[in-house]
């Protein structure tokens, strides 16, 4: 038995090095994950349709229209869709029968392959299941689409170690609750690789069941998270995400963009994100319900974990925040936040942001952070909502920060400054059961922080005697913003902002007049 075991290690060795040598001198594709360049969003040449019916199909179809397919996922499992599968080759197999350690195959052309890159998968009206995909790449994106005029919907949909798909005009609806898992992933497990250019475009995700007719206590065990985007060139594209606790993960992902969606009724974070060359545009994140647990939500958040590298590049522009629209019901949403890590190159412009309590745009330790531009109110009564770049919570100081032409209620940097005393500035802060913990932050003057040309609410601290700011902005509204009032005010600020939207023809707030007076106009141009 000993000499069998000696045996069997040493052939395992063997072929692992084998393997090794085959990686190196492998003359087979190349995995699709190190692509120079974002394909996903590239205009495919001209491709076939296939066609999946849940309802008229056949299990013997070959995905005409006159025999369509039955069954997307029997279609996956023969491997008749895209141009390379991962398979393991004649080592790693050997290599697993005898370790029982799993292998890690590599991509090999598909020669079974009936839909390839360029081609579309058109599915009819009907419940079709949850979509998994695992292990696919493609030289062009696969669409996989509702045909013109048709309700198609899915359970979920799951890709991993995935390249060049887009998924359109799926509505995506699960009958499982208290599942943690996202509804929509491009990771959906971390013991598989990211997948790469993934484009999701028209979703409409729903959570199971209705976030404001659950208590917040049966919410934290029956809500489910949206979408999950991990790996590189994915994007998220005029989408509609309700009812559910997260909204949208960027988790360790490189060249994402989220525009143009709306996430409505959620109960921890609109947005999380952490990558490099993230773009988050012209989105509506509004009416957020309490969480039900200690998590503190926020609208959008860079979100890191211990030992997570460097992030840069990050744009945040023409976003909506609105804690609520109609009836009060959020009590603890922050706004636009960077808590821990190092992040470097990001930009805040042109959003509205509207918090139930104090950070309405807060960036802490960021390195070369553009804060422009941006409308910041909060509610009559409440803590007071503020603009404001802080020393990172190992005490490393913002490096060249600019706040400039902003209106908002209040900075927390003209703290220090002014012809005011520093005690009497923060005096006028409603900052309630947190003063002690601010009070120790803005003891100091903070290095590394420009304020510019920035307007003030009334409703704020007064800084009429702070020459750093225009004298004053008029009074910030009273009652609940709605998102076309919030999405004319981006237009007056930013022309150029949500060019995607009809701004043009939204209704206008009667307060918006008065607000955005010729001398305010002049502080934002």
């Amino acid at each position: 038995m000993v000499r069998l075991a000696v045996l069997s290690a040493a052939v395992v060795g063997i072929l692992s090095l084998g393997q090794v040598w085959q990686d190196r001198h492998s003359t087979r594709l190349a995995s699709p994950a190190k692509a120079e360049r974002c394909s996903a969003t590239r205009s495919a040449p001209g491709g076939r349709v296939f066609h999946v019916d849940p309802v008229n199909g056949r299990d013997d179809g070959d995905g005409s229209a006159a025999r369509p397919w039955r069954n997307l996922s029997r279609v996956l499992s023969k491997e008749l869709i895209g141009d390379r599968v991962r398979q393991a080759n004649w080592l790693q197999r050997v290599a697993t029968r005898i370790s029982g350690q799993p292998s890690k195959p590599e991509w090999v052309g598909n020669g079974r392959a009936v839909v390839r890159g360029g081609d579309t998968i058109l599915l009819s009206g009907g419940d079709h299941g949850a979509l998994v995909l695992e292990g696919i790449a493609n030289d062009n994106p696969v669409t996989i689409a509702a045909a013109p005029g048709a309700q198609a919907q899915v359970e979920a949909i799951s890709v991993a170690d995935a390249t060049n798909f887009t998924f359109r005009n799926l509505a995506v609806t699960p009958e499982q609750a208290g599942i943690r898992t996202f509804l929509v992933s491009t990771r959906p497990r971390p013991d598989v690789r990211p997948s790469s250019n993934i484009r999701f475009v028209g979703l409409i995700v729903d959570g199971p069941g209705s976030i404001a007719n659950t208590s917040p206590a049966d919410w934290v065990k029956e809500g489910r998270n949206g979408v999950q985007l991990s790996g590189e060139c994915l994007s998220l594209e005029d989408s509609t995400i309700r009812d559910v606790r997260f909204g949208v993960s960027i988790y360790h992902a490189n060249r994402v963009r989220i525009a143009r969606n709306t996430i409505r009724g959620f109960s921890v974070d609109g947005v999380d994100f952490t990558g490099n060359d993230v773009v988050i545009a012209d989105n509506v994140v509004a009416d957020h319900w309490p969480t039900g647990d200690r998590l503190h939500p926020d609208c959008m958040q860079g979100q890191v974990s211990p030992g997570d590298p460097p992030f840069r590049r990050v744009s945040i522009t023409g976003n909506i925040c609105l804690s609520d629209t109609a009836n009060r019901h959020s009590d603890e949403l922050q706004g636009i936040t960077i808590f821990d890590g190092r992040w470097s190159d990001v930009t805040v412009a042109c959003n509205v942001v509207r918090p139930s309590i104090h950070h309405g745009i807060a960036l802490y330790g960021v390195e070369g952070a553009r804060i422009e531009k941006n409308f910041v109110l909060g509610w009559e009564n409440g803590r007071t909502a503020w603009i404001g770049a802080f020393p990172a919570k190992d005490g490393r100081e913002p490096k060249n920060n600019v706040i400039r032409r902003n209106t908002s209620v209040a900075y927390i940097n003209a703290i220090h400054g002014s012809e005011k005393h520093p005690r009497k500035v923060m005096a006028a802060f409603r900052m309630g059961e947190n003063a002690r913990e601010f009070r120790k932050i803005m003891r100091d003057p903070i290095t590394g922080v420009t304020l510019e040309d920035n307007a003030w609410l009334r409703s704020g601290p007064d800084l009429s005697h702070d020459r750093r700011f225009r004298q004053p902005a008029g009074a910030a509204p009273r009652g609940a913003l709605d998102v076309d009032e919030a999405k004319a005010l981006v237009q007056e600020l930013c022309p150029s902002a949500l060019a995607g939207g009809t701004v043009s023809a939204v209704r206008k707030a009667p307060w918006r007049t008065a607000l955005l007076r010729s001398d305010v106009r002049s502080a934002v141009r």
